[in-house]
């Protein structure tokens, strides 16, 4: 008898502790985040679709400054909303499926807050690749500007006929 109360207690613990894992969780509201300033708002729209596409969320809607994408798998189904200005951008929940959403509680499935910290994150990183490779083209502009006056150099003194004194003049020089 004793051994069999031991027993229920430990079954309905562990059935208590395993079906908690499993519930809902409070829904994740990605706040408005912060982007550089000097970037332009479609710059920023377009490290977004690069994200979306990276973290394999499907674009809906595409506007001017906002974006719907989705995202599911065989039975369950994610929509959100990003909206973004030239200094923020913003991740709002729209709908989901068979993710126990619960409107009064805002609660959902923990996979829900798990999928949109990752497009996050990833959002982030493309935004960072953007910052970066704005500050890389002007250099690269004018390396090219270099190389071209190289070339152009080059070009015109092989294809004109050189005398002896003139290649001596233009070693001297060097």
């Amino acid at each position: 008898m004793k051994l069999n109360f031991v027993k229920v207690i430990f079954l309905s613990l562990f059935l208590l502790i395993s079906m908690s894992g499993c519930g809902t969780v409070k829904i994740l509201h990605i706040p408005k985040q912060k982007v550089q300033r000097d970037m332009p708002a479609y710059d920023i729209n377009h490290a977004i679709k690069i994200a979306l596409r990276k973290a394999r969320w499907k674009i809906v809607e595409n506007e001017k400054n906002n974006i719907i994408a989705s995202l599911g798998g065989r039975r369950w189904s994610i929509k959100i909303d990003i909206k973004n200005t030239k200094e923020t951008y913003k991740i709002n929940y729209l709908e989901s499926k068979n993710l126990k959403y619960n409107q009064n509680s805002q609660k959902i499935h923990p996979a829900y807050n798990k999928y949109v910290m990752k497009l996050k994150k990833q959002i982030d990183i493309e935004i960072r690749r953007v910052k970066i490779t704005k500050k890389i083209e002007p250099v690269k502009k004018i390396e090219n500007k270099y190389t071209e006056v190289q070339s152009d150099k080059y070009s015109q003194t092989s294809s004109e006929n050189i005398s002896k004194t003139d290649v001596s003049k233009e070693v001297e020089i060097w």
